[in-house]
């Protein structure tokens, strides 16, 4: 996973299945733009690690359950 990033922009990819666990090793991530894919089940907890995190859009996707209380603290 490309750990030293600051800005990963996957948006309208037609992307599918669980968001990886692994994004959360991108630890310098600042900006995060998921939205208009296809990807289901919850947001992972390990994106609790992304504390740099300033933007994030998980818009027009078929994500289920809640966010996770890890990520209560991160200010977006």
């Amino acid at each position: 996973m490309l750990k030293n990033i600051d800005m990963l922009d996957l948006s309208e990819n037609h992307l599918s299945g669980d968001i990886p666990k692994t994004i959360g090793e991108c630890t310098t991530l600042e900006y995060l733009q998921l939205q208009g894919n296809s990807f289901s089940g919850t947001i992972p907890s390990s994106m609790a690690s992304l504390k740099g995190l300033q933007s994030l859009d998980l818009s027009r996707n078929q994500l289920s359950g809640s966010i996770p209380d890890v990520m209560q603290n991160i200010s977006v």
